[in-house]
């Protein structure tokens, strides 16, 4: 497995447990590296549900992103696994990934909450204080809380061995691809403009509100709302910083569903359904003028690859063949 296909399986099957976990990039070297900060951006930001509604504000938004400084200061003084929780209630297990002293990144551990009264009473004070409790659960404040945190934090908190175990690995593996960095780049200091900027963390929280509505039509005025900025403002950073439109960005990711289903065996018509098509002869045609050919050649070509590059059985085996 190259570069990061490793790590990612890795948090790919962590996330499966219900967890959820983020990866803050101190350094700069990973963001900077247009490829690699692509195939990681789905772990730069917490996607839970609470979170996603404490961002819907965009005081809380900007507190989020200024507290990201006392994260780095907190990895520099531990330098080892801790537990804490953030201004509004989220609670995570972190793992400072270092080299020489210099904090390169954190690894976070969350989906639970181990305290769930603390967690309640934090949150409600938070949103109270930024005057948007009630415009955000009009029925009652504590009962939507207590709904979001069941729909985010529901996972059973972990030990602190098995959290030292999961992030203890995902951090070697972090620190290896940092390292294959430092060697390309020979050095570790990032000018503080290829940082995960502001900008940066604007694309990447627009692209996930894409990932979560993926069925719907995109209409940038909620996404730009959803980001608290202009639509034109979205609409150019977006396209500057992933190279697409929100509307073909949500076509890519439609056809990688779309993809994954179709090497699943679903057939051409359950594939374009299930990736929010709702019309399989338009499905066929998109495809078509993507990849070049339609989804049935397509799907047997890959499989033909696939059980051509596939290990002999028997040769592995040692038997000889009937």
């Amino acid at each position: 497995m190259q570069g990061h296909d490793v790590l990612l399986a890795f948090l790919a099957m962590v996330e499966k447990r219900g967890l959820e976990v983020t990866i803050n990039d101190f350094s700069g070297l990973i963001v900077a590296d247009e490829a690699q900060s692509a195939r990681l951006a789905l772990y730069f930001i917490h996607r839970n549900p609470f979170c996603m509604k404490i961002k819907s504000s965009a005081r809380l938004w900007n507190v989020c992103l200024q507290k990201k400084t006392l994260l780095c200061r907190a990895a520099a003084e531990n330098s080892g696994l801790f537990r804490g929780m953030c201004f509004c209630g989220r609670e995570e297990y972190v793992m400072p990934v270092m080299k020489d002293g210099i904090v390169l990144a954190t690894l976070g551990l969350g989906g639970f909450a181990t305290d769930r009264a603390r967690v309640l009473g934090r949150a409600e004070r938070v949103l109270s204080v930024a005057g948007i409790a009630d415009a955000l659960f009009p029925d009652s404040v504590p009962d939507g809380l207590t709904a979001l945190l069941d729909a985010a934090f529901g996972s059973p908190p972990p030990s602190k061995e098995d959290a030292l175990a999961v992030l203890g690995m995902a951090a070697a593996e972090l620190l290896r691809c940092y390292e294959l960095l430092e060697a390309a780049r020979r050095t570790l200091v990032i000018p503080e403009a290829a940082r995960l900027s502001r900008e940066r963390r604007l694309v990447l929280h627009a692209a996930d509100y894409i990932r979560r509505n993926i069925a719907e039509p995109v209409d940038a005025r909620k996404v730009s709302a959803a980001c608290h900025v202009s639509v034109s403002t979205l609409s150019h950073v977006f396209k500057k910083s992933m190279r697409l439109s929100l509307s073909a960005y949500r076509a890519r990711l439609r056809l990688d569903a779309a993809k994954e289903l179709l090497l699943k065996g679903t057939g051409v018509t359950g594939a374009a359904l299930g990736s929010g098509f709702d019309d399989p002869n338009y499905f066929s045609r998109v495809f078509a003028k993507t990849e070049g050919i339609p989804p049935g050649a397509w799907t047997r070509r890959q499989l033909s690859t696939r059980r051509a590059e596939a290990p002999d059985a028997s040769r592995a085996s040692g038997r000889p063949r009937a």
